[in-house]
């Protein structure tokens, strides 16, 4: 199993570039994967060692995306920095099968930094810090908060994809939330029409061409993780994913 531990190193970049080729969708043949660069090395703001991928400075979709469109490194299913709050959830449980979820909870923090847990997302107008920033409200809402709150902003791969097909089935605008009334607003929105619907979306971003299961995704991305049977799910689900993906490599 190949790990990285930086989602946006150099070396996590070689195994992009291998992902997402022009072949699969012409997008990417407007991005310029053999010159990533920091955003101090684009130019001279922000100095942080995070390499992204940049629009070529010819592109023809620099009119419909900016000339600082880029993408950023991304884990799927975080099971980093979310593992104590799952394994918390899981503690206080009274479930008579602790035990085992706790081990299925360790097997998948062991994947966090595999590659089948790699993708990409922009960073212009920030779906990477959406995704990080959901949680679900007393009502059972799907919402996005800017603000941490504790134990609630699980960073979840199925929670993401159900907003996404928000966006493109109920006109919903939670994925905008980060970008909101900002100037590359229009950017990501241009980015967004892009795809037609969350299958074409997930396809392109994750190679996931599986409409049951994306279903599947969905369905479960909608129910919060309350208890110790909502992990287990979450982490069966989370395997299946990493499965499919590792056999298309």
């Amino acid at each position: 199993m190949k790990i990285y531990y930086d989602d946006s190193s150099k070396e996590a970049w070689k195994f992009y570039k291998s992902q997402y080729t022009s072949l699969d969708w012409g997008f990417w043949g407007e991005f310029d994967f053999d010159n990533v660069k920091t955003r101090y090395e684009k130019d001279g703001k922000y100095n942080n060692t995070r390499y992204l991928l940049w629009i070529k400075d010819n592109s023809k979709l620099i009119s419909e995306l900016g000339a600082l469109f880029s993408f950023g490194g991304e884990k799927l299913f975080n099971f980093k920095t979310q593992y104590y709050n799952l394994k918390k959830i899981v503690d206080v449980s009274s479930n008579n099968d602790k035990k085992c979820i706790l081990s299925l909870l360790e097997e998948c923090k062991e994947f966090h930094s595999s590659e089948q847990n790699l993708s990409i997302l922009p960073t212009t107008g920030g779906l990477n810090n959406v995704k990080g920033s959901l949680y679900f409200d007393e009502n059972g809402n799907i919402r996005y908060s800017s603000q941490k709150i504790s134990g609630k902003q699980l960073d979840r791969l199925d929670t993401f994809l159900a907003i996404v097909k928000d966006y493109f089935d109920e006109k919903s605008d939670t994925i905008l939330s980060y970008i909101k009334g900002k100037p590359n607003e229009q950017y990501l929105i241009n980015f967004l029409e892009k795809f037609d619907n969350v299958y074409d979306f997930a396809e392109k971003m994750y190679r996931l061409n599986d409409k049951v299961f994306i279903d599947k995704m969905v369905q479960n991305g909608r129910k919060p993780i309350m208890d110790a049977d909502d992990v287990e799910r979450y982490c069966r689900l989370a395997k299946e994913f990493w499965e499919f993906k590792q056999s298309l490599n």
